[in-house]
């Protein structure tokens, strides 16, 4: 687990592990705006012991936010060991009633695999707060989380009924867009 702890001199990122093994893993920390664009990066190698909480990113935050409008950017953070993702996270600088969100242009792409429904999300810019519905009762791999420019994801569907659900009744809604698209 990730923990980010800004305060008004510092950016601090800590990791949780439990587990019982050292991991030896990449951070990269990115600041990206709504559209994309990075402002700023920074990859480092760490090595976390067995079982514990470890500081592993301390820098001045006036390094990381000059000239940076702090609602129109979001710092991602990834810790990698290989390919292996073990955290994704983002992190918002101001509340989200502040955010300067544009509107994301998500898409949708639904295929059917045996008795499920997969569905591609793609986002063209910086969407948050996404989440899908049907009016048919079923459950999401996942249905709750935010997409960086750019970003796609796959969400599976499984209908609780014998028949699969029609896939042309899926909404994506979106925190700018709460109603949903079809």
């Amino acid at each position: 687990m990730l923990i980010v702890q800004p305060d008004k001199k510092y950016l601090r990122i800590f990791v949780v592990s439990d587990l019982l093994v050292a991991v030896k893993a990449d951070l990269i920390v990115e600041l990206i705006d709504f559209t994309g664009t990075q402002k700023r990066k920074k990859e480092k190698k760490i090595e976390l012991a067995p079982d514990s909480v470890t500081e592993v990113f301390a820098e001045k935050m006036l390094d990381w936010m000059r000239d940076i409008d702090p609602s129109a950017v979001v710092l991602r953070i990834r810790l990698q060991e290989k390919k292996r993702v073990h955290a994704d996270i983002f992190y918002y600088f101001k509340p989200d009633k502040k955010l300067a969100l544009p509107e994301p242009d998500l898409t949708m792409h639904v295929k059917t695999a045996g008795n499920k429904l997969v569905i591609l999300l793609k986002t063209k810019l910086h969407a948050r707060g996404i989440f899908l519905s049907h009016p048919e009762p079923g459950v999401f791999s996942d249905n709750a989380f935010d997409l960086a420019a750019g970003q796609s994801k796959e969400v599976i569907f499984l209908p609780r009924g014998k028949a699969i659900a029609d896939p042309g009744l899926f909404q994506i809604h979106s925190l700018i867009n709460p109603e949903g698209d079809d």
